[in-house]
């Protein structure tokens, strides 16, 4: 480990939490005892807890579920879209996907249904497409459990053809054929070849890839620029990306350099110059000294 590179870091809201998460549009969601509430930069509620769960906000909304059921609220913490959905995701690209009798669709801004609920399993709108999971009748045909990417129409772009699939990020989406991940275009064309034993989507050019339970990261060349050495990692944002190592989480830079040695239980991304860490069974946020 370069020490040059190492930086100084501070407490910036104490451990107290039971569960947190990255801020997004400065506030995170937290969990406060047994109930779910919204806190500022300084760590002050600014939504009470008050939900059985929550996701964090987008596009000014969040999911929240309230008596068994999702809908979303807005920054004051007042229901927007009642809560009727089975369970719901963030929105992203005017869509949210939300989850009836066991089936995914995708509803607007106003609660339109929009998408009708037919799929198994679906990912958030990202550059215009939407990873999906083939419904019910896709079995009798034999594309059970197969993925591809819809447009906000619900017109199939790329065919489901993959065990698994993220979404788009900088272009490209990490799919899983039967037992490799790699990654395609909007052609639905590999760029990189199926090679990892895993891989999720790009951020800030870099994506995280795996082979033997190793994990590192590749840019969008496909050539490994952080080597396969980590245990687990979050991804990058702002950055920095927390990995694991020897059951130790820290913080790396996009060229690899550790600028927080491996010291907390467990670490998220750095969001808006804050990051969720788990000390003491407590979670805490830290920044970075300037």
């Amino acid at each position: 480990m370069d020490r040059n590179f190492l930086r100084q870091w501070k407490i910036i809201i104490n451990p107290q939490f039971e569960i947190a998460q990255p801020f997004s549009e400065n506030l995170a969601v937290v969990k406060k005892g047994n109930m779910y509430g919204f806190i500022d930069l300084n760590g002050t509620f600014k939504i009470e807890p008050q939900f059985d769960e929550a996701w964090d906000f987008s596009q000014g909304f969040a999911a929240i579920r309230k008596n068994n059921k999702w809908g979303y609220i807005d920054k004051t913490g007042s229901i927007i879209i009642k809560p009727e959905f089975d369970l719901a995701l963030n929105f992203s690209e005017d869509l949210a996907p939300v989850n009836i009798k066991g089936k995914w669709g995708f509803i607007d801004l106003n609660g339109n249904n929009i998408i009708k609920p037919q799929f198994i399993n679906i990912s958030n709108f990202s550059e215009g497409l939407a990873a999906i999971n083939s419904g019910f009748m896709a079995r009798i045909t034999g594309l059970a459990g197969k993925w591809g990417f819809i447009d906000k129409t619900g017109t199939e772009i790329i065919k489901k053809q993959f065990r698994f699939a993220w979404p788009f990020k900088e272009n490209l989406a990490a799919v899983r054929t039967l037992v490799k991940y790699g990654f395609i275009n909007k052609e639905g064309q590999f760029v990189i070849d199926p090679v990892y034993d895993f891989a999720n989507s790009f951020n800030e050019d870099r994506a995280l890839v795996g082979i033997d339970n190793k994990y590192g990261f590749i840019d969008k060349s496909g050539k490994l620029v952080i080597d396969l050495k980590y245990h687990w990692s979050k991804g990058f944002s702002d950055g920095f990306a927390p990995v694991s190592t020897n059951g130790k989480w820290g913080f790396i830079d996009l060229n690899g350099n550790t600028i927080i040695e491996p010291q907390f239980d467990y670490a998220l991304n750095f969001a808006e110059n804050l990051a969720p860490v788990y000390i003491d069974r407590k979670w805490a946020y830290i920044s970075l000294d300037e």
